[in-house]
């Protein structure tokens, strides 16, 4: 009929940040929204070891963070109209929230469960945004990367415990300061794995 057929555009896994148009191969930047919604996922994984850290008028960075960077998200979603189609482990993790939402019914303690809930639901939003912002390998790394980077903090503080004799109250073991040494535990075996990736 003459009609000129639609050019189907892709993210490219050689250049961060470009599209590639798979007709014609030109390269167009991601749109001011993408970018954006990158930045602020970053400075969002940045703040998650050092969720501890309260500033003044705002207190826990990652909570400020993690809204901006699923709000923008959203709004790119409902502005774009299209987003990522959800894969087997975004199906096994949405069952997960749903089962452990419907565990309120039933439950012994509601205030702790609920707690629990709420933090899978955050957590299940994070997988989301990651899912539909990550799309190449360099960025996967840039994400790795952002992690790592920000464990210094805690690991800084829990070094500057050790040279000071400062332990913790209940446990009398070293951590950084107003963390818990178990959670501080989970940061580093969570850091370790991705700092030895990116090596």
């Amino acid at each position: 009929n003459g009609s000129i057929p639609p050019i189907s555009v892709r993210v490219s896994a050689e250049t961060p940040g470009m599209m590639t148009s798979s007709k014609n191969s030109v390269e167009v930047p991601l749109t001011e929204r993408h970018s954006a919604g990158w930045y602020l996922l970053w400075l969002y994984v940045f703040t998650l070891p050092w969720d501890f850290v309260p500033l003044p008028g705002v207190g826990a960075p990652t909570r400020l963070a993690g809204l901006a960077v699923v709000s923008g998200t959203i709004l790119t979603v409902l502005v774009e109209g299209r987003f990522r189609k959800p894969d087997s482990i975004t199906a096994f993790a949405g069952a997960f929230v749903m089962l452990s939402a419907l565990s309120l019914l039933w439950t012994p303690s509601f205030s702790a469960t609920f707690q629990a809930v709420s933090t899978y639901a955050q957590l299940f939003a994070s997988l989301l945004v990651i899912r539909e912002i990550v799309r190449t390998k360099p960025q996967q790394r840039q994400i790795c990367l952002a992690f790592c980077l920000g464990t210094f903090v805690p690991i800084l503080s829990l070094i500057e415990n050790y040279f000071s004799g400062v332990t913790n109250r209940e446990m009398g073991r070293y951590t950084a300061t107003g963390v818990n040494a178990n959670a501080m535990g989970l940061i580093l075996v969570t850091g370790l794995p991705l700092a030895w990736l990116l090596v």
